[in-house]
């Protein structure tokens, strides 16, 4: 049976001597990860009207697609279909 350990022994985690075992190397791959933009939380206030509308076009596009359609896929596709088209209207008004 083991004994307490001293108050030096505990402090240090007991680890004197211990040998730790290396995980075996495995094969590196040479794909990179794909290029996805990263996401953030955002908290935002919307109208009550928007959000049953969110919930209810998440819901059918869900059903149509059939894979998970969240509410913020479609607000990120909006965002993004807006400032494509604040991007063109500002390049339109500078030539």
């Amino acid at each position: 049976m083991r004994s307490k350990p001293t108050l030096d022994e505990f402090r240090s985690g007991g680890a004197e001597g211990a040998v730790e075992e290396q995980a075996p190397k495995t094969k590196q791959s040479n794909v990179s990860p794909p290029a996805v933009d990263e996401k953030q939380n955002k908290t935002i206030r919307i109208r009550k009207s928007f959000n049953s509308r969110l919930a209810d076009e998440a819901f059918a596009r869900s059903k149509v697609e059939g894979r998970k359609v969240n509410e913020s896929d479609i607000v990120d596709e909006a965002l993004g279909e807006w400032f494509a088209k604040l991007d063109q209207a500002r390049s339109e008004q500078s030539n």
